[in-house]
């Protein structure tokens, strides 16, 4: 849990809000939510909605997106779920 809490920072099992996240390098990369403006194609990306006791993870698959990003975005979503204990919703786009 703890490797998890460093890879997904700022993001604990307490925190609260939406939080967002950036396929870079193979690792999750926290966006502001205000710099988040337009999904890209080329890109993918994680979504944490935890403005309920019901939290949800959101990803976004990049129909462009290199092969190492759509297996990291995946990896990443079983990794963030067994963080906050969340539902995964996958919804294509």
């Amino acid at each position: 849990p703890e490797e998890l809490a460093r890879i997904f920072n700022p993001v604990n099992a307490e925190s609260e809000g939406v939080f967002c996240f950036l396929i870079r390098n193979l690792q999750p990369a926290f966006l502001q939510i205000g710099e988040l403006q337009l999904l890209s194609r080329h890109e993918c990306y994680l979504l944490l909605d935890r403005r309920t006791s019901q939290a949800q993870i959101f990803f976004w698959i990049g129909s462009l997106a290199s092969h190492d990003k759509k297996v990291s975005a995946a990896f990443r979503t079983v990794q963030l779920a067994s963080l906050i204990k969340g539902a995964v919703h996958q919804r294509e786009e």
